[in-house]
């Protein structure tokens, strides 16, 4: 019965079939996603670059709730009422292959800063075990 549990974690959804994945991604995480895409790419990789950015956006529901604001010093929240937002966001193959390649060259370099690693341990260390 275990060997069947444990095997059938491993099976992919329909959607992960075709190259997409849903990742779960703290407020933090997303801020810290949204500044590390490219910022120039082929047209169709801007599209796909696109898509990702308004899934990490807020909406204004989820920035009220979690007393979002941006000053000149940078973006606040209210960290107690950010720890209970965790968003799936849906990620093609070749989105998820250009994060892991920004965060490979990152750590190759090493330029790993501490606000990456969590996404570093989901794209790179825990990747496969999705």
């Amino acid at each position: 019965m275990n060997r069947r549990k444990n095997r059938n974690r491993h099976k992919k959804t329909p959607q992960q079939e075709k190259g997409f994945c849903n990742v779960k991604l703290t407020v933090a995480e997303r801020l810290v996603l949204a500044n590390l895409l490219p910022a120039e790419e082929s047209y169709a990789g801007m599209v796909e670059i696109r898509k990702l950015k308004a899934h990490l956006a807020f909406s204004g529901e989820e920035a009220q709730e979690i007393e979002l604001t941006q000053d000149a010093h940078g973006i606040k929240w209210n960290n107690e009422k950010a720890i209970q937002i965790v968003k799936d966001i849906p990620m093609g193959e070749w989105m998820t292959n250009v994060i892991r390649g920004i965060l490979r060259e990152k750590n190759g370099k090493n330029a790993l800063a501490e606000r990456e690693m969590s996404l570093y341990e989901k794209f790179i260390i825990d990747y496969d075990m999705v």
